[in-house]
């Protein structure tokens, strides 16, 4: 009884050790058939996290006439390396091989309109800027028309449209993708770029309008307090621009071209109050108060500008030498005398 155990139990471990062997043997083959495959799901990460992008690259270029799937892996490996120049001189081939694959393919129809109207170009050991571009145009237009909620897409034409100083139609790209998709944090910048749109063609309440919702998504946005001073500051609205100024201040620090708005912007004030263009005050009253501007007391400081206006507000008589005349002139810089 004892041998026949021994003989199932050896029959048993023979056959357990067999199939393990067989299961590790068909994962072997498994794992090869995916590194010999290039179309495996897990191949672009394989070839990525070994670092081995030539090898990927290699692979891709010798699989493009074969797959539209080839086109797409090799398009998104050259933007991602910043290869525009090489992508570029692909279009023929990938218009050749897969015409349709720019027109119903989003991603894809932006990376290869990037590498366009961006081809490292470099002068002066610097990057050019992205230049306007008819072929470029080319593809992105039915591509927006068929996905005009493609945040990508959408973004580069209208930036586009307003390098060929056309603000009309890049405000009417960019503001039907804003309705029509959901907002999401990054928008903020569209709506910025489309108050500096709005304000170019002179239409400041739609400029104020588009800022502030740029503000409302991103409130540490300095770029767009110094836009919303400047159209308050156009539209009349003195109090509310020198509001957003110490806004930006708080989030810019020291920054003389700020403050020296602020100090322009509160003259002006004090200038309707007092319905007089002309201030004379004691300089080292002023200077006292630029001080505390620049140490981010702004409010104090404008308190002291104050304190110095009242004690002498205007002087018709000649400036002594420790005194300060400062004229304020419409929509223009502080003017000292």
């Amino acid at each position: 009884m004892n041998k026949f155990k021994k003989v199932a139990l050896l029959l048993f471990l023979t056959c357990t050790l067999s199939t393990k062997a067989t299961t590790q043997s068909q994962n072997q083959t498994q794992h090869n058939q995916r590194l010999k495959n290039p179309f495996h799901e897990n191949m672009w990460s394989v070839y990525i996290q070994k670092k081995q992008p030539k090898l990927a690259f290699s692979i891709f270029a010798n699989l493009v006439k074969k797959t539209k799937y080839a086109y797409k892996w090799l398009i998104n490996f050259l933007h991602k390396t910043g290869n525009n120049k090489k992508l570029a001189s692909m279009i023929p081939l990938i218009k050749a091989a897969f015409p349709d694959l720019l027109k119903n393919d989003p991603d894809t129809g932006f990376m290869v309109a990037y590498a366009i109207v961006r081809k490292n170009v470099i002068v002066n050991k610097m990057l050019m800027p992205i230049v306007y571009d008819n072929a470029a145009m080319d593809i992105l237009l039915p591509l927006n028309k068929k996905f005009p909620s493609n945040q990508k897409v959408s973004g580069l034409l209208s930036t586009l449209y307003d390098l060929n100083n056309d603000p009309q139609n890049a405000l009417a790209i960019s503001e039907k993708y804003l309705n029509i998709s959901v907002t999401k944090p990054t928008d903020f910048l569209e709506y910025f770029k489309n108050a500096a749109r709005y304000l170019k063609l002179k239409n400041k309440n739609k400029a104020l309008h588009a800022v502030k919702k740029c503000l409302d998504l991103q409130p540490k946005f300095l770029q767009g307090w110094i836009l919303l001073a400047t159209l308050h500051d156009q539209q009349g609205n003195t109090q509310e621009a020198i509001n957003s100024c110490l806004r930006a201040l708080e989030l810019s620090g020291p920054n003389k071209a700020i403050e020296y708005m602020v100090i322009r912007l509160f003259f002006k004030l004090k200038k309707a109050q007092h319905r007089v263009s002309e201030f004379v005050m004691n300089k080292a009253c002023f200077e006292k108060a630029v001080q505390f501007l620049r140490k981010k007391e702004h409010k104090k400081a404008l308190e002291y500008i104050d304190k110095c206006l009242s004690e002498k507000t205007l002087n018709k008589q000649p400036a002594q030498k420790d005194m300060l005349k400062i004229k304020v002139l419409n929509n223009k810089n502080l003017k000292k005398i």
